[in-house]
């Protein structure tokens, strides 16, 4: 059983583009159990999701040591072609923060422009693997040891920049967040009214724009 499926891609001009896909088999904690409260399962998840990424992250450090920045790929988000080349333009900077995006709106095909994009999507951040105290075995809390588990990635941004980072915001839009497509952990956690889903929708009209090349 798979949930919280993500993709960790790294960057290293010699290797990605010869990279194939590599899906990893584990089974260090079993599948989260949701109950009725969605805020506890909100939690469940991000620690099932994060636990994933850690284990990943092992995984290719061991096989390549000079890895240099990491990017968590959930999977409910799309990445523009060009998403390598322009992220290695920034390549000298330890935090690369991803502000500029779109929503898709799977049910109704709405896209949206969204500049606060990190407030909504955790797949917003490419993190310098200085940053990244990796534990020699996985427990419960092991995710916490890394940014991407043990900071919010609404947060990423400020708490990067307390910790001396160099941080740098691309005006790119290279990153576009699927919603309303029946996985997205958050949905009901956060737009469990018919006032919040209203506003939302209200909001996605107000905001649409038309498909262009570059999406």
């Amino acid at each position: 059983m798979l949930s919280g499926m993500t993709n960790l891609i790294f960057f290293e001009d010699e290797h990605y583009k010869e990279s194939n896909c590599q899906f990893l088999f584990y089974s260090d904690f079993p599948p989260p159990e949701t109950g009725q409260n969605e805020a506890e399962n909100q939690l469940k998840y991000e620690s099932d999701r994060c636990t994933k990424i850690l284990r990943g992250i092992m995984y290719l450090k061991k096989k390549d040591p000079d890895i240099t920045h990491w990017f968590a790929l959930d999977a409910d988000d799309l990445i523009h072609d060009n998403f390598i080349s322009c992220i290695s333009e920034y390549g000298d900077s330890d935090a690369i923060i991803l502000e500029n995006g779109y929503f898709y709106f799977k049910t109704t095909g709405i896209i949206n422009e969204e500049n606060e994009f990190s407030a909504y999507c955790g797949s917003s951040s490419v993190i310098s693997d200085k940053y990244f105290e990796l534990p020699e075995v996985i427990e419960s809390r092991s995710f916490k040891s890394i940014p991407f588990g043990g900071i919010s990635h609404v947060h990423m941004r400020q708490k990067m920049l307390e910790r001396g980072a160099s941080v740098v915001v691309p005006e790119e839009r290279i990153i576009m967040y699927v919603r309303d497509n029946g996985e997205n952990i958050s949905n009901d956690a956060y737009c469990n009214t018919f006032y919040k889903k209203f506003k939302k929708f209200i909001k996605m009209l107000i905001r649409f724009r038309f498909l262009k090349k570059d999406m």
